[in-house]
């Protein structure tokens, strides 16, 4: 799968911005029915509720999991600089997935 078609099933769209405090990661959803209707303020979910579970991965691996039920999730910085964010040498991504689909997003972090 290239770059084009990982974009196309991505579940949402990931930014992210830091403070001295936390860093707030928050992303738009897509969506999954009739998301091209014009008649409605916001489209259909397609999943049962909105949920989203976010990943903090280090160097590719799992360091960290949050569950929120809106499309932002904020991390202090205490508990990032407790997974070695701010060593230079290793590399952090954000997941995020919606409840149910199974799809998720990669982000760099930093």
């Amino acid at each position: 799968m290239d770059q084009s078609d990982k974009a196309a099933q991505s579940p949402v769209h990931v930014r992210s911005k830091s403070t001295s405090s936390e860093l707030v990661v928050s992303w738009v959803r897509r969506g999954r029915i009739d998301a091209d209707t014009w008649f409605d303020t916001d489209i259909p979910l397609g999943e049962e509720r909105e949920e989203y579970i976010v990943r903090v991965l280090k160097n590719s691996e799992h360091a960290l999991t949050k569950v929120t039920q809106t499309p932002e999730c904020a991390i202090a910085m205490d508990e990032l600089n407790g997974l070695g964010y701010f060593d230079e040498t290793a590399y952090f991504e954000v997941e995020i997935a919606s409840y149910g689909t199974g799809l998720s997003t990669k982000q760099p972090l930093g």
